[in-house]
């Protein structure tokens, strides 16, 4: 028993960042799947003879300038805007991982012509290539999912075509060919678990970047629509009446930063557990 209490304690002290961001998500993650069930009030209910009070017992984040509780449009926000960020990093990967280990171990025209592509979606600025695509698609969340889910699919494929290169290079992939493994065999079995830890670590540090680049379009109108507890409509909203009531706009935003930075942990401490060099390429990315 105390040798297990001691690899605990020995494992929580070499992997600080990892425990710590872990035991951050779990909090996040449960208050966004249990809070809902224990507001008090409606996150859409309008009550305009309570707008704009400040934080009490009844209302902890206090009311909007509708009368809404700030609290519980910052937890039911929170399905929307880490729910719209995990489903964008989760179909970003898999066509960004599809896409680098096909070019990665095709090679010759096959990979130039996926690279260049790759290249190309690259050299555009994130934000405003998912202003173009919403431009195109028109707004709401699915659209957001759509444009951030362009945006971000070529970083992942970009890592994967690396890694996938590096690992076409070693032993057991000239012997997994040279006893007649088929592509798909040797894709699924050999290449794709070497590079998997990677591309949770990357995948994870872009969970906050998506978050923010999601409520920023929100907060532009161009994702979440009124009356979505988004936290980037909420801020929206809120601008008005900075001074009047701070919390309207405070409330959301520090749910925003933290999450942020609760996922950032974690993928760093991931990192560090993996290959302390990942970090190195997350924040190239």
């Amino acid at each position: 028993m105390n040798n297990k209490l001691d690899g605990f304690r020995h494992f929580c002290r070499r992997n600080s960042l990892f425990v710590i961001g872990s035991i951050s998500v779990i909090l996040i993650l449960f208050t966004m799947t249990v809070g809902p069930s224990l507001c008090t009030h409606d996150p859409n209910a309008v009550k305009y003879s309570e707008k704009c009070i400040s934080p009490c017992a009844e209302y902890p984040f206090g009311t909007d300038f509708s009368g809404r509780c700030v609290l519980c449009r910052v937890i039911y926000g929170a399905h929307i805007s880490i729910g719209v960020a995990l489903v964008v990093v989760v179909v970003g990967a898999f066509i960004g991982v599809t896409v680098g280990i096909v070019a990665g171990y095709a090679g010759g025209a096959v990979d130039s012509i996926l690279m260049r592509l790759v290249e190309i979606m690259l050299s555009f600025p994130g934000t405003i290539f998912a202003l173009a695509v919403l431009g195109t698609l028109g707004n709401g969340t699915i659209n957001q999912i759509i444009a951030l889910t362009v945006v971000r699919w070529a970083h992942y494929a970009r890592l994967a075509r690396g890694e996938t290169l590096t690992v076409m290079n070693s032993d057991y992939i000239q012997a997994a060919q040279a006893i007649g493994n088929s592509r798909l065999r040797i894709i699924v079995s050999y290449i794709f678990p070497n590079i998997i830890g990677q591309i949770i670590v990357i995948a994870t540090l872009s969970i906050g970047p998506v978050i923010l680049a999601g409520a920023a379009l929100s907060y532009l109108g161009l994702g979440a629509q009124i009356p979505s507890p988004e936290w980037g409509l909420m801020i929206n909203g809120g601008k008005e009446y900075i001074r009047q009531a701070p919390w309207i706009t405070l409330a959301p935003g520090m749910a925003a930063v933290l999450t942020v930075f609760a996922f950032n942990l974690l993928g760093e401490g991931i990192g560090d557990m993996i290959d302390p060099r990942l970090k190195e390429k997350a924040e190239a990315d």
